[in-house]
Parts: structure tokens; sequence; C-alpha cells
């Protein structure tokens, strides 16, 4: 039974020992991660927020040539991920009272635009009355002038 234990543990420490020479590859991995938050004002507020990750990984390939200068190989793979976590509008009431307020103003300037060309039309429409009762009165004295003297 010792005998198997010792065989066993040796076994796996020599294992472990060729697994931790034949690492030849080394890796190093650098990550940043930028988050945006984009606002867009406007009638509604669109806030965005984007979240990039940028990923460098760099694999040092060390090549054993039984020599102390050993060849060297950098392996270098970029990676860029995009990804919009989250959108959110909000309603910007400001906004919208002042334009409510403007439209209700642009509204009255309208009404109070109507009412002064109809006045104004309801005047011109008097006046052209007024004017065609003259031009009747005097045509019909013209008239009844050239009747009297044809009759004297």
């Amino acid at each position: 039974m010792k005998k198997i234990t010792l065989t066993l543990t040796a076994l796996l420490f020599s294992v472990t020992l060729l697994q931790a020479q034949n690492n030849d590859k080394t890796k190093n991995v650098q990550e940043e991660t930028i988050i945006k938050t984009t606002t867009v004002k406007g009638v509604t507020d669109k806030i965005t927020v984007t979240k990039i990750v940028k990923e460098k990984e760099q694999v040092i390939n060390v090549s054993d040539t039984g020599s102390e200068n050993q060849d060297i190989n950098y392996a270098t793979k970029r990676d860029e991920t995009i990804k919009h976590t989250s959108s959110e509008i909000k309603v910007n009431k400001e906004n919208q009272a002042a334009i409510k307020g403007e439209k209700l103003k642009l509204e009255a300037e309208i009404k109070a635009s109507k009412e002064a060309q109809k006045a104004k039309y309801e005047a011109e429409r008097i006046a052209l009355k007024k004017k065609e009762a003259v031009d009747v009165k005097r045509k019909k004295d013209s008239i009844h002038k050239k009747y009297q003297k044809e009759n004297n």
C-alpha cells in the first residue's frame, strides 16, 4: 500500500512539474470599459447609456530552442464590443409647458386677427352698400329728371 501511495504521489508530482515546464504561452489581457451617457434635450429628454468594452489580449509564445536566448513571438488580438445598456425617454415638463403657452398665444393671435379681418370686411361691406344706395338714388333722380323734362 505504501508503494502504491508513493508511486501515485510521484506520478502526480512529475505530471505537475511537466505541466509547469510545458507552459510556453503567457497571456496578458487588458480590458477597458467606457460608459457613455448621451442626453438629447428637446421636447423630451432622451438618455442613452452605452457601454463600450475594449479588450486587448496579448499572447507571448516562447519556443524552446535549447539555447539561452529563446525566440519570443507576440500575438495580439483586439476586440471591441458595444452594448446599449439602457435607453430612457423623459418628458421635459418645462419645454412642454412653454410649447403649450406658445400654442395658446398663437391661437389667441389668430383669433384676434380673424376678428379684425371680419370687422374690416364688415365695414367695407357697409361702405359698399351705402355707395350702391347713393348710386341707385342718383340713377333714380336722373331718370326722374329725364321723365319730367319729357313731360314738360
